[in-house]
């Protein structure tokens, strides 16, 4: 922190040494931009709103300074951004290229290594961390209606978090009086005369919380289909439901992890709850997790195998003696060799015995050392590869349940 604090003193005295005291900033509001990438959700960039639209042709790299400040373990410095480029915008988001307006926009680049925005505890679960960002505008620059706005600072906590905060947050009760957390993406346009896809994704262990969307942040398991890429070709709901910390989907640390505890029974309930509220095609349900997730994929698809239309389990095992229960969905399984979390035998069993029923299944295995820096952090990632995959991707909206 003091090391921070000293960085951010020096560049104030060399504006007071050379300008004059440092004055606020001659803008609106200022707000810092999100991205989920393949290892998370990063800050991609922040924008200025001026009070006038601003002459682009001043613009550069050079006449702004970015400094984050991630208040949280292993936070609470305030490091520099490294800026990657700079534009105006009539509208505060990232374009391809500039249009005259007064936002300005200073993109910034993701593999900065205090650019994201979560960390994992020592518990293992992932927090988020409090982003403060300030951004100093080092000299004066001009509006193009003549106006000269001098140099100055500001500091924002305000954020826009791209397709996460197209997401709904909510908790669904059940009868029980238990309370399951989830995430929920409503196509753009929805149209109740329509029919729609669902797509549930289940997270992993180190996601576990209440109703904090961290499913969402971690990495690209639920907000891929979300993304316009996906959404032009196949709109579709999103499903994400958040297990709680002192729970998980299966009984991964009670000595059955093929066994769905009574939360993972609850997304099967509240995908019937969604069905009743929205108009969602029964045939065409898909079901996806990684890690605890993948073991819950497999577990919850085999205790509701009239359900799902296709399956993508990743790095997580299934019950190979209930294999006949859900040989009729097409599934695609992906995994690593060298997962060091997930034993390799656990996927393996259940897919040679799907195998062994002629079950449609597809099962990519990624060799050792495929996953491995700067692919990924572990070969328990195998996640980052499946999700990019768009060959999965088409393949699984293809999947339709017999009618």
């Amino acid at each position: 922190m003091l090391k921070g604090l000293i960085f951010l003193l020096g560049i104030l005295l060399t504006f007071i040494f050379i300008l004059g005291p440092i004055q606020a900033m001659d803008t609106k509001k200022a707000k810092i931009i999100t991205q989920i990438q393949a290892l998370g959700q990063v800050v991609i960039a922040v924008v200025l709103e001026y009070s006038s639209p601003i002459d682009p042709s001043q613009l550069s790299t050079s006449l702004f300074k970015v400094l984050a400040n991630r208040i949280g373990e292993r936070g609470g410095e305030l490091e520099p951004r490294t800026i990657t480029k700079v534009y105006t915008n009539d509208k505060p988001y990232l374009a391809s290229r500039p249009t005259p307006g007064k936002y300005v926009i200073i993109e910034l680049n993701a593999n900065d290594p205090n650019a994201s925005t979560f960390f994992y505890d020592n518990r293992g679960f992932c927090i988020e961390y409090e982003l403060e960002y300030t951004i100093i505008q080092k000299t004066s620059i001009k509006s193009l209606d003549g106006k000269i706005l001098p140099p100055g600072a500001t500091i924002t906590k305000e954020r826009i978090n791209l397709i996460v905060d197209d997401f709904q947050n909510s908790v669904y009760k059940n009868s029980e009086g238990r309370e399951l957390s989830y995430s929920l993406f409503v196509p753009k346009n929805y149209d109740p005369n329509e029919s729609y896809p669902l797509v549930v994704f289940l997270h992993g262990a180190g996601e576990r919380g209440y109703n904090n969307q961290t499913p969402l942040k971690a990495n690209e398991g639920a907000v891929v289909w979300a993304g316009e890429f996906v959404q032009k070709r196949n709109p579709c709901f999103v499903l994400a439901p958040q297990c709680p910390q002192n729970s998980a989907w299966t009984d991964l640390w009670g000595g059955n992890p093929f066994k769905p505890t009574p939360y993972l029974e609850m997304v099967h309930e509240l995908i019937l709850e969604l069905q009743k509220k929205y108009n969602i095609d029964k045939n065409r349900i898909y079901l996806t997790g990684l890690s605890m997730g993948g073991f819950g994929t497999w577990a919850l698809a085999i205790s509701h195998p009239d359900t799902f239309a296709a399956l993508v389990p990743i790095c997580g095992g299934g019950d190979p003696s209930k294999a006949n229960l859900i040989a009729h969905i097409p599934t695609w399984v992906f995994h690593a060799e060298d997962d060091p979390l997930v034993n390799a035998k656990f996927v393996r069993d259940i897919v040679k015995a799907l195998q062994d029923l002629n079950a449609p299944i597809k099962y990519t295995e990624y060799e050792k050392g495929i996953l491995t820096p700067p692919v990924a952090p572990t070969p328990h990632a195998s996640w980052i590869l499946a999700y990019k995959n768009q060959r999965m991707i088409e393949w699984l909206f293809s999947q339709s349940k017999k009618k």
